[in-house]
């Protein structure tokens, strides 16, 4: 009983470090220009979203993911995020490739992604989420 009351802790703690990893990268996502400020939040268009994905794919890769954008403080999950490439595709899917760092998992880690765009409110949100394959 004990193994059993571990693996259901284990995924508990493994869930909610998932839940806060795409909390975190959503926020990131949404808030990223330095001179952000509540007037002068930047709108998307359908246009802009063309050069997201190109009307066909285009791939992309992070630059940083920070803790804080304004201080430039990084995550400690930097290097595992920054080296896999995201290809958006013009349906909302995105496909991630997992680089050669794995944030969890080691190499049973796989990712999805997605994005949903809300032309009346000029909105784009992104979720990754990252879990273990067996």
């Amino acid at each position: 009983m004990v193994k059993t009351h571990r693996t259901k802790k284990s995924y508990f703690i493994n869930n909610f470090k998932l839940s806060i990893l795409s909390l975190f990268i959503l926020i990131i996502t949404v808030s990223c220009s330095s001179d952000d400020d509540d007037a002068s939040q930047e709108l998307y268009s359908s246009e802009d979203l063309t050069i997201l994905h190109n009307n066909s794919s285009k791939a992309w890769k992070l630059e940083a993911y920070y803790i804080d954008y304004n201080s430039k403080q990084k995550s400690e999950q930097n290097d595992c995020l920054v080296d896999d490439i995201y290809t958006f595709k013009p349906d909302g899917i995105i496909e991630v490739a997992a680089g050669l760092e794995n944030c969890y998992y080691g190499d049973n880690e796989i990712a999805e992604a997605e994005y949903s765009f809300y032309e009346d409110e000029g909105r784009l949100y992104i979720t990754i989420i990252k879990r273990r394959s067996n």
